[in-house]
């Protein structure tokens, strides 16, 4: 948790973004009204559609679409309906969206709120998912998930508070991460480990034991094996654990 030994170069950077969510809105035509305009207001820029004498909710449809794709606002417009469509964002930053004039019916609403990836603490198991990018990597959840080695602190701050505070220990979202793959690093253990015990991480919460992604030497609700690594030292509440490389989740 505090540092490593005997890592032959077995220190990857891997990225904390993998649980970003794209804000999307959706945007009704309603009753088509002929020579209307129809505005977007997207982060302050004014996006407008004028229809015709004989509109219809499909033509002023593709006419927002179009004048919002070319706006080059940072959102994407696609057609989801006849008279709909939706906005969406780039991953886990959001953006204002209202709209302006228009015919009866025409409406926004919220779909999804924009959403960035939880904090990672120092001494984690972390892992990837099928759906993640090769440099990303997240708390583990699943046994189907790929073991990626443990967050390693690496002095990315001169000041810093284990538990609060702007200078909290952890890699907050997009932060390149210090990750031990091969070698051995000191983690925190949520209950006794011995010398060449089994290694399990805690994929899910049982009561009070809640920390996702720590260490433990006994198996229980929560927790998976994690194949191939061991420990080094024995511990009631830090131990050494050590990685070849080779390690791999096992339900």
């Amino acid at each position: 948790m505090q540092g490593s030994r005997r890592i032959p170069g077995g220190i990857a950077t891997l990225i904390n973004a993998s649980n970003q969510v794209r804000q999307v809105n959706t945007v009704t035509v309603g009753t088509a009204a002929n020579s209307t305009a129809y505005g977007l207001i997207i982060d302050g820029i004014l996006i407008d559609y004028t229809s015709d004498a004989t509109a219809t909710a499909t033509e002023i449809r593709d006419g927002l679409i179009a004048a919002v794709n070319l706006t080059g606002v940072g959102v994407a417009a696609i057609a989801t309906g006849a008279g709909t469509f939706t906005l969406t964002g780039y991953p886990g930053a959001s953006f204002d969206a209202t709209i302006l004039g228009g015919g009866s019916g025409y409406a926004i609403a919220s779909t999804t709120a924009a959403a960035n990836s939880s904090a990672i603490g120092f001494g984690l198991a972390v892992a990837r998912a099928t759906s993640d990018p090769e440099n990303v990597g997240r708390l583990p959840t699943s046994d189907l998930q790929r073991f990626l080695g443990v967050t390693l602190h690496n002095h990315k701050q001169q000041l810093y508070n284990p538990s609060e505070g702007q200078y909290k220990a952890e890699y907050r979202h997009t932060e390149p991460m210090a990750v031990v793959q091969l070698g051995s690093v000191w983690v925190a253990v949520e209950s006794a480990v011995t010398l060449d015990s089994s290694v399990y991480v805690r994929v899910s919460a049982d009561g009070s034991l809640d920390k996702i992604g720590g260490f433990t030497g006994t198996s229980g609700s929560g927790v998976i094996l994690l194949q191939g690594a061991k420990w080094i030292t024995g511990g009631t509440e830090i131990a050494e654990l050590l990685l070849n490389g080779t390690e791999i989740f096992v339900d």
